[in-house]
């Protein structure tokens, strides 16, 4: 919870009229990126309406700001929060928003972020080919613009991609690329999730292979537990659950 706890004390200590300036010198209002951050984190903990409603208080904070590249992020984490929780529609939604702004005003890091998410929800939705292409894009993009963070979760989900048109040896090895990223960054908010997946596609390839996606279960279930991320928790208990 302590991060939750920062971040709402940064929202309560934020003063729209006194702080507007911020977002011209960091390029996102400092109000609208705590809340953005705080909506993952309320959801990974276990809270999944009030993370959106702190997506919708994002949203609503941005627009109200007019400042583009603010809502350009706050439509790529509204995205976001919606394509882990398995809502693809409003996945797409808020990704194409955000690709339409950022092409606009020329935001190449939010542009390329959006470019992965609608790849992903392509690939989801059954035209796997086009979605990879544009994951593949997006995370070239993403690299171009010098951006670091994320880069775990885009090859989560071209793993979860390639497991969709039955590329189970891609999936594996984009998974193995966002564990060395996750140890090499320290980036390690999504890591319960890769590590579920590792094990889901480890039987998907070798159904034989128990033993080896059960140790991935379980080293995915304690880390959840480390981070106190019940929604996580869930999902990996489930798929433990199945393999029993």
């Amino acid at each position: 919870m302590r991060v939750h706890d920062h971040l709402s004390l940064g929202i309560a200590l934020y003063d729209p009229r006194q702080h507007r300036s911020l977002a011209f010198v960091y390029d996102a209002d400092p109000g609208v990126v705590c809340r953005l951050y705080d909506g993952i984190v309320l959801w990974s903990l276990g809270y999944p309406e009030r993370g959106r409603e702190r997506m919708r208080e994002a949203l609503a904070l941005a627009s109200e700001l007019s400042h583009p590249h603010s809502v350009a992020f706050a439509f790529v984490f509204a995205a976001l929060l919606e394509r882990v929780s398995g809502d693809t529609p409003s996945a797409r939604e808020h990704a194409h928003a955000a690709v339409l702004l950022a092409s606009e005003h020329g935001i190449a890091q939010w542009l390329a972020a959006a470019t992965v998410l609608l790849g992903s929800v392509l690939a989801l939705e059954g035209e796997q080919g086009a979605g990879i292409e544009r994951i593949h894009h997006g995370i070239a993009a993403w690299r171009a613009a010098s951006a670091e963070i994320l880069r775990p979760f885009w090859r989560a989900l071209l793993a979860e991609a390639c497991r969709e048109c039955g590329d189970y040896r891609g999936g594996l090895r984009a998974l193995d690329e966002a564990l060395t990223l996750i140890s090499r960054a320290g980036e390690h908010w999504y890591e319960p999730e890769v590590l579920r997946l590792k094990g889901e596609l480890m039987l998907a390839l070798s159904p034989a292979d128990r033993d080896g996606a059960q140790e991935c279960f379980e080293r995915a279930l304690t880390i959840a537990r480390q981070q106190a991320a019940r929604s996580w928790e869930l999902g990996i208990s489930v798929s433990l659950s199945r393999l029993w």
